[in-house]
């Protein structure tokens, strides 16, 4: 328990809007890495899509290029084991934000009757990422 009120501290001290790129350091991508593991539902409930998408690649970013091998020499079996499965939540906060804001989007799609339209745009290759 009084590990996660120093990582929340951390968090709150590095600034919770900061962009994927404010988050370079190891400390700092596990810190928010583990608040965001336990505040999950709270967030899904309550971030707008973009911030969802946002704390997402911020995962991405952790998780891919900064702390993207958290295995050391000498570490035991079971020390190694554990930082394995601690690194899954990179992968796992940025799915669980992206899968709800896929969801929100489907659901608006389908709700302001705009489904055909949307497969007919994908299909000609006029959806991409960035209006690109």
């Amino acid at each position: 328990m009084k590990r996660f009120f120093v990582m929340l501290l951390v968090v709150m001290l590095f600034g919770v809007g900061c962009s994927a790129q404010e988050l370079k350091t190891i400390p700092a991508c596990r810190a928010y890495r583990d608040a965001w593991v336990t505040s999950t539902d709270e967030d899904t409930a309550h971030l707008t899509v973009k911030g969802l998408l946002h704390r997402a690649d911020q995962m991405m970013v952790c998780g891919k290029d900064i702390d993207a091998n958290p295995l050391k020499a000498g570490m035991t079996h079971e020390e190694a084991l554990n930082e394995a499965i601690r690194n899954l939540g990179y992968a796992t906060v940025a799915l669980a934000y992206n899968q709800e804001a896929f969801n929100r989007a489907a659901w608006f799609i389908e709700n302001k009757h705009l489904t055909h339209e949307f497969i007919t745009d994908d299909e000609n290759g006029r959806i991409r990422r960035g209006g690109k």
